[in-house]
């Protein structure tokens, strides 16, 4: 197909996506996130054709691929139309899983990470699909995203996203149980981040 990944990783449980549009909101100006089944790929500029240079992402078939996202993040039109000419691809919020063993567990590498993810349209979890060719035409090196590249033979991309993510993520967390939270985002685009508990909850042992 049309150099399409998913870039297993983590993934984005359902009931936190206004935790993601939040991440969108705060750290990525030029990005919006909008509810929607299709998103650019190759496929939109050469008649509904893909690529066909890489395999499919598991799960997926040639049809599904840029037609079956729940949320689709994309460059505001108005950024599109000035700065990518209408061209910038989008990026698929889909439905994944992680892969499991028959147990349920999910199966990890040496390193103790997910080892894959896949598609599944009933599953619980998001994760995000894009299409890096030319980092997408342009989405990839929006601000707060991070870059298509490699690393030690498997792509990879959206690092920069997971990490905001589970900063409003670690905050959304810490408002529902009534915590005070704070982050600072460090010289070398990390963060530093501090959760108070709530004595009262602590108190009584919630």
């Amino acid at each position: 197909m049309s150099h399409v990944t998913n870039f297993s990783g983590m993934l984005i449980a359902k009931h936190r996506i206004s935790c993601l549009n939040d991440t969108i909101v705060t750290f990525c100006p030029q990005l919006e996130l909008v509810k929607g089944n299709h998103y650019r790929t190759w496929a939109d500029d050469h008649g509904g054709k893909l690529y066909g240079d890489y395999p499919l992402p598991a799960g997926m078939t040639e049809a599904m691929i840029g037609n079956n996202a729940e949320y689709i993040i994309r460059v505001k039109p108005e950024v599109n139309a000035e700065k990518y000419n209408s061209a910038a691809y989008e990026i698929g919020v889909v439905p994944m899983d992680y892969e499991r063993d028959n147990q349920g567990n999910v199966i990890v590498d040496a390193q103790g990470n997910p080892k894959s993810v896949y598609y599944r349209p009933d599953s619980q979890f998001y994760g995000l699909c894009c299409d890096q060719f030319l980092q997408g035409c342009g989405i990839l090196e929006c601000e707060g995203v991070g870059k298509y590249r490699e690393e030690k033979g498997k792509p990879v991309a959206f690092d920069q996203l997971y990490m905001e993510y589970q900063v409003m993520l670690n905050q959304q967390v810490a408002k529902e149980n009534g915590d005070a939270f704070s982050w600072e985002r460090q010289k070398d685009g990390s963060f530093i981040s501090l959760t108070s508990p709530n004595p009262l909850r602590v108190a009584i042992g919630a």
